[in-house]
């Protein structure tokens, strides 16, 4: 009997843990009606590049959240990388993409 109260001990101590862990998640009530974004690709190497050359990758988003994502402003660290999108509003479960051009005539 006491090795099925263990048992049953331990499982509950795990369910309330994962139901703890989840609720941290959200910071509020309202938080899981935000928006998310989700990235398919989050990094992406060039490898190698001629001097003279320019390389461009599209990285592909979806806002997986609950409502409108909207990006206001995107910043590079480099000037020698551009960044070409659309701002505009993305509904829940819709996908766009960034087109970001690495251009070797601006390198920093």
């Amino acid at each position: 009997m006491k090795k099925i109260n263990f048992f049953l001990a331990v499982i509950l101590m795990l369910i309330l843990g994962f139901t703890i862990r989840q609720s941290k998640a959200y910071n509020s009530i309202g938080d899981w009606l935000k928006p998310q974004i989700e990235f398919k690709t989050e990094i992406y190497d060039f490898d190698k590049l001629d001097s003279a050359s320019n390389a461009s990758y599209y990285f592909h988003y979806k806002n997986t959240g609950k409502s409108k994502l909207q990006i206001t402003d995107i910043s590079t660290a480099c000037g020698c990388t551009v960044v070409d999108w659309n701002p505009m509003t993305l509904g829940p479960g819709e996908s766009d993409s960034l087109l970001i051009t690495y251009d070797t005539h601006l390198m920093c």
